[in-house]
Order: C-alpha cells, then sequence, then structure tokens
C-alpha cells in the first residue's frame, strides 16, 4: 500500500531539491544567513572591509590584529565598548556561518582567528575584572 507521501515523483524530489539549493543558504541550525550589520567604530569597520572581498585578494587593511590590540589597549571599559562588542559578533558570526555574501573561507583565516582569540581573552579579563 503506498502512503500519499511516498508517491512523490522523481521529478517532484528534484525540484525541491533545486528549490533548496537556490534559497538563502542556511546555517547549521536552521537560522538564515543574514547581512553583515553597519560598522561602529574603526575596528567592526575595518572587519567589514576585509569580509566583504575574498580571502584570495589582496588585504586592504593589512592589520587587523596590530589595530585590535591598539583598540583593546586604548578602551577603558571592554564590556561596554560597542565597536568592539560588535567585532567580536562579527568575528563569532564567520564561526557559525551566519553572515550572507562572506566567503566561509574567511572562518579559517589565522589573523581573524588570532584577533578573535585576542579579543575573547581581552573581555574574559575585563569580566573577570569586575567579578562576572
Amino acid at each position: 500500500m503506498t502512503t500519499p507521501q511516498s508517491r512523490t515523483t522523481t521529478a517532484e524530489r528534484h525540484s525541491a531539491d533545486a528549490a533548496r539549493q537556490t534559497s538563502t543558504p542556511t546555517v547549521a541550525h536552521g537560522t538564515e544567513r543574514v547581512s553583515l550589520p553597519t560598522a561602529c567604530g574603526p575596528v567592526s569597520a575595518a572587519l567589514r572591509v576585509t569580509l566583504s572581498v575574498s580571502p584570495d585578494r589582496p588585504r586592504v587593511i593589512l592589520s587587523l590584529v596590530g589595530q585590535l590590540d591598539r583598540a583593546i589597549i586604548a578602551t577603558d571599559d571592554l564590556l561596554a565598548a560597542d565597536d568592539l562588542l560588535l567585532a567580536d559578533r562579527l568575528l563569532e558570526g564567520l564561526h557559525e556561518a551566519l553572515w550572507q555574501d562572506v566567503d566561509d573561507r574567511w572562518a579559517h583565516d589565522p589573523e581573524l582567528r588570532e584577533a578573535h582569540s585576542m579579543l575573547r581573552s581581552a573581555m574574559r579579563e575585563a569580566r573577570e575584572r569586575v567579578g562576572l
């Protein structure tokens, strides 16, 4: 005995597969990919510029790690610094494949991984200082 679900034709299955392939890509947990948020300072702006091009192209921003290091040193309150909080979210979103129109290879870029690690360490230390 066949059920309505088992009557799907090969053409219908191929059509459904094609529709899935041309729709907005989704991340592993089913969330649609989204556009990069608007920058709110120099670090998030530098990240947006970097992520907007292919990892194969020469870097427009030559040292994100250096720029981030200077921003961390110059910031009185890391936990309230919108630019650095957004930078952290931009970098985290790479590993979640969250950003639409961003090459997924950026998630494995050594400089971006180092920048994210440095920022996370600085934020962890800031939380510890205030007892969070």
